[in-house]
């Protein structure tokens, strides 16, 4: 009976992890993406790419927002330049997750502009207002083909984006 109820618990634990997006980093995302229609990119499962970096905490100084995880030296540059990945956000409009790579980050400089210019899924522009939930994350480069990509992924990072785009 003891081996039987040991059993059910290994059994339970096992079902209830197994939704949970979580990979080496033992990073989790804070928001399911598997869903979410990819706008711009080179590759639309950049978002089920495995989780092996860590995002830094989000943080900003008004104008930049610092894109910092735990392999930006690790992970390697384009054939062309010293790129290693894009920041992805994740916005919700009338009912959709959408994705969209945004600018590229290089190893020597992980502060990206919040001037936030994301699709609206119908051809038109959104701008986030101050106050709006957004997710981000950081990719191997993803807006492009690129030869010496790395196909991972930070966790997913809940944010209340702090200004109008």
């Amino acid at each position: 009976m003891k081996e039987m109820l040991m059993l059910f618990v290994i059994l339970s634990a096992g079902i209830l992890l197994s939704g949970c997006e979580d990979d080496s980093s033992g990073s989790r995302d804070e928001k399911d993406i598997s869903n979410a229609v990819m706008l711009f990119s080179n590759d639309p499962e950049i978002h089920k790419w495995p989780i092996t970096s860590t995002m830094a905490p989000f943080e900003h100084d008004g104008r930049y927002m610092l894109c910092e995880w735990d392999k930006r030296t690790v992970w390697p540059t384009s054939a062309k330049n010293t790129v290693v990945a894009n920041i992805v956000i994740f916005y919700e409009l009338n009912g959709t997750l959408y994705g969209c790579p945004q600018e590229y980050i290089t190893n020597s400089n992980p502060w990206r502009s919040m001037r936030l210019w994301l699709p609206d899924g119908r051809g038109g522009k959104y701008r986030p207002r101050a106050g709006t939930t957004l997710w981000l994350m950081i990719s191997g480069i993803s807006s492009v083909s690129e030869p010496n990509n790395i196909k991972e992924r930070t966790q997913v990072q809940e944010v209340i984006w702090p200004i109008n785009s």
